[in-house]
């Protein structure tokens, strides 16, 4: 496969997996960690609004094209830093031959 001219990538992404560990108390706490950060391109595929708690919620769905990044998986988030540090959550990761990567990822808003 061919990857994408450079000029296509006007993105940047933090990549980071979850670390579980007890606080004092003996409570599971959940911290960050960034794995990598690369540049790639993102489109929005989809919007729709709920209501949860008597409260309207947003959720986007995005399709993020990066260079791959071994360990990317549904367990990981995303940081999409020239979009404000938004945070996207990866609902499938699609690798094309270990030169791109194709995530489809969703984020909720309130």
């Amino acid at each position: 496969m061919v990857m994408r001219p450079a000029g296509t990538r006007t993105h940047t992404f933090r990549i980071e997996t979850a670390t579980v560990s007890r606080n004092a108390v003996g409570e599971a706490v959940q911290s960050w960690s960034k794995l990598t950060r690369r540049r790639g391109s993102i489109r929005q595929t989809s919007y729709g609004e709920t209501t949860e708690r008597k409260q309207t919620v947003g959720q986007s769905e995005f399709e993020i094209v990066i260079p791959f990044v071994d360990g990317l998986d549904g367990t990981c988030r995303i940081v999409w830093e020239s979009g404000g540090d938004r945070i996207l959550y990866p609902t499938s990761v699609v690798a094309h031959d270990r030169d791109e990567q194709t995530i489809l990822a969703s984020e909720k808003t309130a």
